[in-house]
């Protein structure tokens, strides 16, 4: 190696050394939530506007009865149904999230970004399920992606809450925990739906069904309880 050479690698290691210990000219928090969660309610209302698509009739039925024709889309309409339901509690719980979360940075855009990955993704096992309601792959395939949305949330929860990072220091705990239990049953639920496809696919449907009541029915973490 010449003295040239070398000379120039200890000026970039001087550059890089002088980058690092330089302050970053990026504030903690970068933005408001405001603008982040106007992009996820417009991700969420794309997809549930996706759900509808996937309802069409089969063209091969024209000469059967309509009413026969739509009985045969059945676990189409129900799939729609119960993902409509699940994508809307998802849609609240990211809104009452954000009611508790005053400060956005980088960390938690990209744990939002994952997080509305996941989410725009359920249509498609939704229609998988819908064309396979009793294939216990279709059903694993749905709960799967139902566990990664919690996950995300999750993941959202935690670090907007480790140190009171972005949330109100005089935030009440119960409220914090409370939002943890709720963050944490949704996908513990899934997961038992994925494991009871073994078994029984309609003990998973049945799950599948009976968890949204759960988020449905008011709460202490409804934002009329939070504090301003």
């Amino acid at each position: 190696m010449t003295p040239h050479s070398e000379g120039m690698i200890e000026s970039l290691l001087n550059f890089e050394a002088r980058v690092e210990a330089a302050p970053s000219p990026m504030p903690t928090a970068v933005m408001t939530t405001n603008r982040l969660e106007a992009f996820s309610d417009g991700v969420f209302a794309v997809v549930i506007t996706l759900l509808v698509l996937d309802l069409r009739l089969p063209a091969e039925t024209d000469v059967l009865p309509l009413m026969q024709r739509l009985w045969m889309i059945w676990p189409k309409l129900g799939a729609y149904a119960m993902t409509f339901i699940i994508t809307g509690i998802y849609w609240v719980g990211h809104h009452g999230l954000f009611t508790l979360i005053k400060r956005v940075d980088k960390n938690l855009m990209w744990m939002n970004l994952y997080l509305l990955m996941c989410v725009s993704f359920i249509p498609f096992p939704a229609s998988v399920m819908g064309l396979n309601p009793e294939d216990p792959v279709a059903i694993r395939f749905y709960a799967a992606t139902l566990v990664a949305v919690g996950l995300g949330f999750l993941l959202i929860w935690g670090y907007a809450t480790h140190c009171h990072r972005l949330i109100q220091t005089d935030l009440d705990p119960a409220i914090v925990r409370l939002a943890w239990a709720r963050c944490g049953v949704a996908p513990l639920v899934y997961a038992l739906a994925f494991a009871a496809s073994w078994f029984h696919v309609w003990m998973s449907l049945t799950l599948f069904f009976a968890l949204p009541a759960l988020y449905i029915i008011p709460s202490r973490f409804d934002p009329r309880h939070f504090k301003s």
